[in-house]
């Protein structure tokens, strides 16, 4: 990311970031077994809606992402 920035390439260190959280939350998600499940392999699966389910998860004590994330964690993030 820092080479990136450094030689003003900041549209491929947004992708690469971008990138890095999709497949962060892709993890999450599995690893609480609640995978958004892909009704068609051709359709996209928002960020936006696998981070909202990771909240609804986090807000869940008996669930494993609940254990992990603080209660406001998954709100700041989506600030």
């Amino acid at each position: 990311m820092k080479k990136a920035f450094a030689y003003y390439f900041y549209l491929e260190a947004i992708i690469i970031e971008y990138a890095i959280m999709e497949d962060r939350a892709e993890s999450i998600l599995a690893y609480d077994g609640k995978q958004i499940i892909h009704k068609n392999a051709k359709e996209f699966i928002s960020f936006s809606r696998k981070a909202n389910k990771i909240m609804k998860l986090s807000e869940k004590k008996g669930s494993i992402i609940g254990r992990y994330f603080a209660d406001d964690f998954m709100g700041q993030v989506m600030e």
